[in-house]
């Protein structure tokens, strides 16, 4: 016999109909928004550890809670979609920190380069070092 305390949910169904419960309280409550915290306290489970307690439970448990973190991410896009100003600062905010969305900018740049590249890192390096020559050990070009 397994030693601790019995699992809150002992089956996979008694979870989803806990987290389904959760669901209608959050859409059926004006000013109510969904959270993965608001999620625990709903299931009563504490601490930032429990949703993954439950995912480790096994396959049955995992898509459960899986599936409440994307309904709960979709649910801040949708908000999101349909906002401007303060509420869409909030709803970003939400999605980076619940869902793991960044910011991401890609630069695409291009350098062109004119003349003889290395005969003029060759005589940069030799006006750095004060020689005459570069030595193998001397040129970055051959490293």
């Amino acid at each position: 016999m397994p030693g601790g305390r019995p699992a809150k949910y002992p089956t996979a169904a008694a979870l989803a109909a806990a987290c389904q419960a959760y669901r209608v309280h959050v859409e059926s409550t004006e000013g109510e928004v969904p959270s993965t915290a608001g999620l625990r306290l709903h299931l009563g489970l504490a601490g930032q550890s429990a949703l993954g307690d439950q995912i480790n439970r096994g396959p049955e448990f995992s898509s459960i809670i899986k599936g409440m973190k994307d309904w709960i991410e979709h649910w801040w896009a949708r908000r999101l979609a349909g906002s401007s100003g303060s509420a869409a600062a909030g709803s970003i905010f939400a999605l980076k920190n619940l869902a793991g969305w960044t910011d991401k900018q890609e630069i695409n740049q291009t350098v062109s380069v004119s003349g003889d590249l290395e005969s003029r890192l060759s005589t940069a390096l030799l006006d750095r070092h004060g020689k005459s020559s570069i030595t193998e050990t001397d040129d970055p070009l051959t490293h």
